[in-house]
């Protein structure tokens, strides 16, 4: 009969790191703000002097009601969350969305951004983003981009023509220069020039574009156009505007 053997067995069982983080039993702190505003939806400790970490709170409303966003600086000594002064331009959202912490040169920063960032150009609504880093004194802040985008300058050249024939009546005619003067009161402060003219048997210029940017008051220039009352030849005008 064969001898025994003695062996050992060795088992070996493959481990997978995985991510943890430890939660306070004894003495926990506890930080509290509107739960409507999505308070501790991001939240990020910052190495210091004092402990303390930033808590974003990204559907919070200003005073106009428009959902802006906000950070919180939450200190653990006291139990305190104090609002970061962050400027916001007109018709930024959602600040806090993305909430991070990281070194730079350096130096520890804090990223804060804004994800919608819309902007009107004439009847275009554009969407873009930008981010806030600050330092962890909150004292410095630069943004990316370092400009927002603007509208492009754009010239506008309106020109009206208006029926000054006999077959409209008094009433008409002074409807359409009511339309005139607010369409002048819409683009008043815009890129943009107006001039018109009035037909009848034959056309006529009221007023040029170089006329018009001279005026002082250019709703007079409308208000002084007398109807024409004659016969009515719509091609001959369309042709001498065009």
């Amino acid at each position: 009969m064969a001898p025994l053997v003695p062996a050992l067995l060795f088992l070996t069982v493959g481990l997978q790191a995985v991510c943890s983080f430890n939660l306070e039993t004894i003495n926990p702190k506890s930080f509290a703000q509107d739960p409507e505003s999505q308070f501790g939806y991001r939240v990020t400790q910052v190495n210091g002097k004092q402990k303390w970490m930033l808590v974003s709170s990204p559907l919070m409303k200003d005073s106009n009601q428009n959902q802006t966003g906000a950070i919180y600086q939450c200190k653990y000594g006291d139990s305190t969350c104090s609002k970061i002064n962050t400027p916001f331009p007109a018709g930024a959202k959602n600040m806090g969305l993305s909430l991070a912490t990281g070194v730079s040169n350096g130096e520890p920063k804090i990223l804060a951004c804004v994800p919608r960032f819309s902007y009107e150009c004439y009847t275009n609504t554009y969407i873009s983003g930008y981010c806030d880093v600050m330092s962890t004194s909150l004292s410095s802040r630069e943004r990316i981009p370092a400009k927002l985008p603007e509208c492009p300058r754009v010239l506008i050249d309106i020109a009206f023509l208006i029926d000054g024939s006999g077959s409209v009546s008094g009433g008409d005619f002074t409807r359409m220069k009511q339309f005139i003067k607010a369409i002048m009161q819409k683009f008043r402060n815009k890129d943009t020039q107006i001039a018109l003219a009035q037909f009848s048997n034959h056309p006529q210029t009221e007023f040029t574009f170089t006329r018009y940017n001279q005026a002082s008051n250019k709703e007079y220039l409308v208000d002084n156009i007398q109807q024409i009352r004659s016969g009515t030849r719509t091609p001959t005008g369309m042709k001498y505007v065009v």
